[in-house]
C-alpha cells in the first residue's frame, strides 16, 4: 500500500505539472495589441477583460521610452520651435536611458485596467523600437542588454529563467492539452538588427526558430513580429526592407509543414489584414499566409494631433496600391483577437477579429483557410526561391472600415479649393478686356 500511495502521489504530481505547463482546456481566445503610451488614458483594458481572453500578447511598443523631440517620452504633450527643428532635421526621438524605461514600465504596471488584465490571464509579448529604447532601434543601441532585462521584468519573467541569458527577447509560449495546443512564437526584430548587413533576426535566433518549428506539436502557430512581414511601405519599417530575411521566414514557415500559421504585427498605428498565396516550385498546390496588423491601443493615425501627417497618410493609402492588403484599413485605435474553434481534438477554424474603440463591434474580420489547418510533410528546402508568392486577392474599397474622408482632411480640401477658386478668379479677371489704368509716371515724363 505505501508503494501504491507513493505511485499515486507521483502520478497526481505529474498531472498537476502537466496542467500547469499546458493547461487542461484548450485556449480559444487570444487577445493582442501594440503601441501603448503609459502616460495617457488606456480605455481598451476593460473591453479586453470583458471578453475573457486566455492570453494577452504584446505586439511591440508596450511603452514609449525614448524621448520625443515634440514631447516627453514621445507623448506629443509639449510642442516647441526647437522640437520642430529637430523633426525637420530628421531627429524625432532621443534614446531612452534604463531609468526612463524602468519608470514607464512601473507606470504601466500601476495602471488599474492593466492590473485587472494581469489578474485575468497570462501576459507574454515581444518589443518593438520604442520599448526597446530608441525609434527604429537596432543592434547599435547602447542599453540593449539593460533594456532586455527591464522588459523581462515588465513581463514578470522569473530571475532564473533561461530567457534572461538569451541575446534578445524572442521566445515561444505553448498552452493547451495534447492535440489542442496553441504556440505563440515571439520574434525579436531589434536586438540583432543591422540594416546595412541585411540582418534582422540574427543567426542564433534563426536556429532557435527552425528548431522550434521542427519540434512543435501544436495545432495553431501565432507568429508575432513587432514590424510588418508582408506589406511594403517606404515610410515604415518592415520585413520587405530585409528581402533575404523575409524570403527566409516565408520559406521556413511554409516548408516546416506546421499547421495553423498566422502572422501578427503592430507598429504602423492602424489595422489591416494582408495575405499572400505561395506555391512550391515542385507542387501546384498553393499555401496561404495571412498577416493581421493591430496598432495602436492608445493612439493611431486617425487621431494624431498633427493633421498634416494624418491627411498625408490618408491620401497615400488611397492613391498607392496596397498589393497584399485584403481588408482595407482601420485607422482609429484598435485591438485584435484570435478565436480558435476546437472540434474532436483539432482546430476546426481560426478566426481573427479587430475591434475599434467600443470593444464590441469587429471592424475587420479574417480567417485561415481550412487547408492551412492541416499538418503537412516537412520539406527540406535550403533555397529561398523554391516558394513563389503572389497577392491572395484585393479588397473592395467600398467595404473599407474607414472609408470616409477625415474631418480635418475635408476642411483642408475645402480651404485648398477656396484658394484655387480665388486664384482662378484673379486670373480670369486679369484676362478680361476691361479698361486699364494707364501706367504712372514716376520721376520722368510718360510717353
Amino acid at each position: 500500500m505505501p508503494c501504491a500511495s507513493c505511485a499515486l502521489r507521483v502520478v497526481s504530481g505529474l498531472l498537476l505539472l502537466f496542467d500547469a505547463c499546458f493547461g487542461s482546456t484548450p485556449p480559444s481566445r487570444i487577445a493582442f495589441g501594440s503601441c501603448n503610451r503609459a502616460l495617457v488614458e488606456q480605455p481598451f483594458w476593460q473591453h479586453i477583460v470583458a471578453r475573457q481572453p486566455d492570453l494577452w500578447v504584446w505586439g511591440g511598443d508596450a511603452i514609449y521610452g525614448d524621448t520625443g523631440a515634440l514631447g516627453r517620452y514621445g507623448e506629443l504633450e509639449e510642442v516647441s520651435f526647437e522640437g520642430l527643428l529637430k523633426v525637420l532635421r530628421g531627429k524625432k526621438f532621443e534614446a531612452a536611458s534604463p531609468e526612463q524605461l524602468r519608470a514607464l514600465y512601473n507606470k504601466q504596471l500601476a495602471n488599474k485596467g492593466y492590473q485587472q488584465l494581469m489578474r485575468t490571464c497570462p501576459v507574454v509579448g515581444t518589443w518593438d523600437d520604442h520599448d526597446y529604447g530608441i525609434d527604429n532601434g537596432d543592434a547599435s543601441y547602447t542599453f540593449r542588454k539593460e533594456s532586455q532585462q527591464l522588459f523581462l521584468d515588465f513581463l514578470q519573467v522569473p530571475p532564473g529563467s533561461p530567457l534572461r541569458a538569451r541575446r534578445g527577447v524572442y521566445s515561444v509560449h505553448t498552452s493547451g492539452p495534447i492535440g489542442q495546443r496553441v504556440s505563440v512564437i515571439l520574434l525579436d526584430c531589434r536586438y540583432h538588427q543591422n540594416i546595412t548587413a541585411g540582418v534582422l533576426l540574427g543567426e542564433e535566433q534563426w536556429e532557435w526558430l527552425e528548431e522550434t518549428l521542427r519540434t512543435s506539436e501544436s495545432q495553431v502557430h501565432i507568429v508575432v513580429s513587432g514590424i510588418q512581414v508582408l506589406p511594403y511601405r517606404a515610410f515604415t519599417e518592415n520585413w520587405a526592407k530585409f528581402p533575404k530575411e523575409q524570403a527566409r521566414l516565408i520559406r521556413l514557415l511554409l516548408s516546416s509543414g506546421v499547421p495553423g500559421v498566422l502572422l501578427v504585427s503592430g507598429d504602423v498605428h492602424m489595422a489591416e489584414v494582408s495575405s499572400v498565396l505561395c506555391t512550391h516550385r515542385d507542387s501546384d498546390s498553393a499555401r496561404q499566409l495571412l498577416e493581421v496588423t493591430s496598432s495602436g491601443l492608445t493612439h493611431s493615425t486617425g487621431v494624431r494631433p498633427f493633421f498634416l501627417e494624418r491627411w498625408g497618410f490618408w491620401i497615400y493609402m488611397k492613391l498607392v496600391p496596397q498589393e497584399y492588403q485584403v481588408s482595407g484599413y482601420y485607422w482609429r485605435p484598435n485591438v485584435g483577437e484570435v478565436v480558435v474553434d476546437w472540434d474532436a481534438g483539432t482546430a476546426k477554424s481560426v478566426r481573427v477579429n479587430l475591434y475599434g474603440e467600443d470593444g464590441v463591434k469587429a471592424v475587420i474580420t479574417a480567417a485561415l483557410e481550412p487547408n492551412n489547418l492541416v499538418r503537412r510533410r516537412p520539406l527540406q528546402d535550403s533555397d529561398n526561391s523554391v516558394w513563389s508568392c503572389s497577392p491572395a486577392g484585393s479588397h473592395d474599397p467600398a467595404r473599407d472600415p474607414s472609408p470616409t474622408i477625415p474631418k480635418d482632411v475635408l476642411v483642408l480640401l475645402c480651404v485648398a479649393g477656396w484658394v484655387v477658386v480665388c486664384f482662378l478668379g484673379m486670373c480670369l479677371s486679369q484676362s478680361l478686356a476691361l479698361p486699364r489704368r494707364p501706367p504712372l509716371a514716376v520721376g520722368k515724363k510718360h510717353v
